[in-house]
């Protein structure tokens, strides 16, 4: 993906209108990963993986495996105790067996407004979840003038780096 030029004012205006920023960053309606419907009877065995032993075992994997330590959006350092933190699936395709590759780290105010938006934007469009991921982590740290992800150790996690 090409270096993006956005004014801090102009990144503020596309994380409060996903339309805008699928716009801006030349984002096309591509969705053919399938995305979990949570208001489903699925929800409850979804609940059911995250507490169980095999999550944790994935999540201490990821945290093994030398990824970023930080918010991937804003740049928040991970805490020892892990509190404030969660692991966003990039993609529920290999739920029950993620790659490493299909998780990102989020502090949980990111989370939140990531997965927000990207009910927004699934409604104007039919973007993939994958996708959305990569927009708000791009335009947040657009907003918050932090190195473009493609530029960062972080894009070697996001398939879109190359060395």
């Amino acid at each position: 993906m090409s270096e993006i030029g956005l004014s801090s004012a102009s990144a503020t205006l596309t994380r409060k209108d996903p339309g805008v920023a699928l716009t801006t960053l030349g984002m096309t309606n591509s969705s053919k990963e399938s995305i979990m419907n949570f208001s489903t009877p699925h929800l409850s065995n979804y609940q059911l993986y995250l507490k169980s032993h095999e999550w944790r075992s994935k999540k201490r994997e990821w945290l093994d495996s030398g990824r970023p330590r930080e918010c991937w959006a804003c740049g928040d350092e991970y805490p020892r105790d892990g509190r404030g933190f969660n692991f966003h699936h990039r993609t529920y395709k290999n739920l029950g067996n993620e790659n490493l590759d299909d998780l990102v780290l989020l502090c949980r105010a990111d989370h939140r407004m990531l997965e927000e938006q990207f009910k927004e934007a699934k409604r104007m469009t039919k973007i993939s979840l994958e996708s959305w991921t990569w927009v708000y982590i791009s335009m947040t740290r657009i907003e918050l003038r932090l190195p473009p992800i493609h530029k960062s150790n972080i894009a070697r996690y996001m398939g879109e780096y190359n060395d």
